[in-house]
């Protein structure tokens, strides 16, 4: 009777028949009610009752029983698929449960029931593979759960790295040497689950990601020798396995050398290949030659790095080099040479023994005392160097990158940098036009000036190695090889025994003759019209005008000062050989005098002079020397 209906009222019991307890009223608008007040693993039976107007109930309903049974949750490490050990770490979920029973078997053999914990260490089954743990909780009522289970797999086995190389040797950046893993293998795990890692230097840092197993190329770059190789593979439980695999790789010969003419025979000509070396073996190599570029070799293989070979004809020539290893790995180089005669000329000065300094007696302190020198052969230039001379080894040097040039100045690009040529000096004969050095007018046959020691010595490098010969001096510290075959300034002990005529000396006061006037430009006879380093209507003079030695060698007495190699310094009067001067000082000697001194203050042939290595004067030049 809805009509007279005023509210409802909830009751619960923990038994069918008895016990029954008010839940809640609720007003007859409500249609739901929730318990939230019931456990895990215990059953209940509701029923709602009819409250009238009158406040009394005046019917009941069905009774509706329901029980409250929720399934265990089970979870093993975390849930990871995988395991490499038997021992895992179970996590159990169940409600009010107060205990557990845990098997590796669904019949929970042997299993008991212990107190329920939501932790717990378990040891799976023995044996790789899939493993299935059970588990059923008991509430507090007795009342059991279902059974649930949890599976994972378990690997307690690596995999197996197994690394194929193809092939097992090679060469230094050509051979893509094949690194095959796909023969490694797992227990569990497919190749396809399996991944792989290189460390091509085997220095611990690995040069690749994780990857498929699959055939990766590699080219080694640079070096040679046993190249070891280590490989890292992981199967999907984590385990990791390494091999390692020594591949030979064979570098090509460095093959350097060096063609040097003869100092004496410009058609003969040392082939040096001493530079060549082999990443593997060193200089431990073998060489042969094709000394005029025919595609043919004139040697067979040879086991010196040095060898010498006369050019029948001057011309060009193609020499090509190939060194072979002690693996049979060759390589080759090819250098163009030139044989042909020096641009120089020069006189040979035959060694031998002479009185050096004043033997005249009117000249300076510095000239005495008088010494006994000795001195061996060399070559001497037959004149002062030219404007035109020192241009054309300029430029060829600019063009090699040894010199640097601007409008003012030119300076050497390697070693000790140091001030060669004034070109900013008004007076200087030679120009730069922002890409070579030129002559000014028709100054070419002109001695150089405005040069300092650092140019003159730095010229002499210059030249050697345009004519492929060996630079004497170190442009690092300006120290001297005395026996290089290159071109070099001159001893002063050399520049006065050429200057006195040598063996041939009829023992003049001035070079050639005992007349200033017949040998040398000196202030009283310079008076050089036109000429653009003119003081006062005096000059230089075009080399080579006035009469030579007894050596056929031309200007030792005036026109330019004299760079020599010596520090200036005193003499001593012990006999020597091939003095070089003192071991330190701050000037260098210059000799011959210039046009811009008068004749008894320079032109003897005894008379020294000294000034700054880095001086440029507009009376200053040089000549050059070769060793016999």
């Amino acid at each position: 009777d809805f009509k007279n209906l005023k509210s409802f009222k909830v009751y619960r019991s923990e038994k069918e028949k008895t016990g029954y307890s008010e839940l809640s009223t609720l007003a007859i608008s409500k249609t739901m009610y929730v318990d939230r007040a019931i456990e895990n693993g215990h059953s209940y039976w509701y029923l709602v009752a009819a409250i009238n107007n009158s406040s009394q109930e005046s019917s009941r309903t069905n009774v509706v029983p329901v029980n409250i049974k929720t399934q265990p949750m089970l979870v093993i490490n975390g849930g990871d698929p995988y395991t490499s050990s038997r021992n895992v770490n179970l996590t159990i979920l169940a409600t009010t449960a107060v205990k557990m029973m845990i098997s590796n078997t669904s019949n929970f053999s042997g299993a008991q029931w212990e107190a329920y914990s939501t932790s717990k260490t378990w040891t799976l089954a023995t044996g790789d593979g899939e493993k299935t743990v059970y588990l059923k909780v008991q509430y507090g009522n007795e009342q059991e759960s279902s059974v649930v289970n949890k599976k994972i797999i378990m690997d307690t086995t690596p995999p197996t790295a197994v690394l194929i190389v193809r092939p097992d040797s090679g060469i230094t950046n050509e051979t893509n040497f094949q690194f095959d893993p796909t023969g490694s293998s797992d227990n569990l795990a497919s190749l396809q689950d399996l991944r792989v890692r290189f460390d091509w230097q085997n220095d611990g840092s690995y040069d690749t990601d994780w990857q498929e197993l699959q055939i990766t190329n590699y080219q080694f770059l640079s070096g040679g020798g046993n190249r070891t190789i280590k490989m890292q593979l992981k199967d999907e439980v984590g385990w990791q396995a390494e091999t390692t695999k020594t591949v030979f790789v064979n570098t090509r010969p460095q093959v350097e050398f060096t063609a040097i003419r003869d100092g004496k025979d410009y058609r003969l000509n040392h082939f040096n290949a001493s530079q060549s070396q082999d990443y593997e073996d060193g200089h431990n190599l073998q060489y042969r030659w094709d000394f005029n570029g025919d595609g043919r070799y004139d040697t067979n293989w040879l086991s010196q790095d040095t060898i010498s070979y006369y050019y029948a004809n001057d011309g060009t020539y193609q020499v090509t080099l190939s060194v072979k290893d002690q693996k049979g790995l060759t390589n080759e180089k090819e250098q163009s040479i030139e044989v042909k005669p020096s641009l120089v000329e020069m006189v040979f000065v035959q060694g031998g023994t002479f009185q050096m300094g004043d033997t005249w007696g009117d000249g300076e302190s510095d000239e005495k005392p008088i010494h006994t020198v000795t001195v061996r052969s060399f070559y001497m230039g037959t004149y002062e160097v030219t404007n035109a001379q020192v241009v054309d080894v300029f430029n060829w040097a600019l063009q090699q990158g040894e010199i640097s040039v601007s409008s003012s100045t030119v300076k050497n690009a390697e070693g000790d940098k140091q001030e060669l040529l004034d070109l900013d000096d008004p007076n200087c004969q030679i120009g730069f036009n922002g890409s070579q050095l030129y002559v000014k007018n028709n100054y070419g046959h002109y001695p150089v000036i405005l040069i300092s020691w650092y140019g003159a010595a730095a010229f002499c490098n210059y030249l050697s190695e345009k004519e492929r010969l060996t630079p004497v001096y170190n442009l690092n510290d300006w120290s001297a090889n005395w026996n290089a075959s290159g071109y070099r300034l001159p001893t002063e002990a050399e520049w006065e025994f050429a200057a006195r005529g040598g063996n041939k000396s009829h023992g003049y006061e001035n070079s050639g003759s005992n007349s200033w006037m017949q040998v040398g430009w000196y202030w009283d006879n310079a008076d050089a019209s036109g000429n653009s380093n003119l003081e006062n209507g005096h000059g230089t003079f075009p080399v080579g005008l006035k009469q030579p030695n007894e050596l056929d060698i031309y200007d030792l007495s005036g026109n330019v000062w004299e760079w020599c190699w010596d520090r200036y310094g005193t003499y001593g009067s012990a006999a020597q050989t091939d003095p070089k001067g003192p071991a330190s000082g701050s000037t260098r000697v210059l000799r011959g005098g210039s046009w811009y001194y008068d004749p008894e203050d320079g032109v003897r042939v005894s008379a020294r002079n000294d000034d700054s290595p880095v001086s440029m004067s507009f009376s200053y030049g040089f000549r050059f020397i070769r060793k016999y």
